[in-house]
């Protein structure tokens, strides 16, 4: 194994924590998410489909059959927690999304395929 794929597999594992640590809380209504999301505007129901997404894409990022797909999954849930944080005047908070879209591009991009 080589040291691009080390620092492939080492982002993959990274995020997939971070959203997996992100979601499970959303999904068993813990109170912070339960919070943001009421203040955000957005119906209870939300934040477990958000919750489900983070977590089973989260996943997903270390299957490398579906890495590419669920990064990209991600990203768009990126760019509406972008567009909901500037939309509620937060721009500051919309700032870690923004981070993590550009980690997710960059694992999209490591698991492209292979030019024969």
């Amino acid at each position: 194994m080589g040291s691009k794929e080390v620092g492939n597999w080492v982002l993959a594992i990274a995020l997939a924590a971070i959203y997996i640590a992100a979601g499970v809380p959303k999904l068993l209504g813990a109170s912070e998410p339960v919070v943001l999301f009421a203040t955000l505007g957005y119906p209870d129901w939300f934040r477990i489909v958000i919750g489900l997404v983070e977590t089973l894409a989260g996943l997903a990022l270390l299957v490398p059959q579906v890495t590419r797909w669920a990064a990209l999954l991600l990203m768009v849930e990126m760019l509406g927690a972008i567009v909901s944080y500037v939309a509620a005047g937060a721009l500051p908070s919309a700032w870690g999304p923004v981070a993590m879209i550009v980690l997710l591009a960059a694992l999209f991009w490591m698991r492209r395929p292979a030019q024969a």
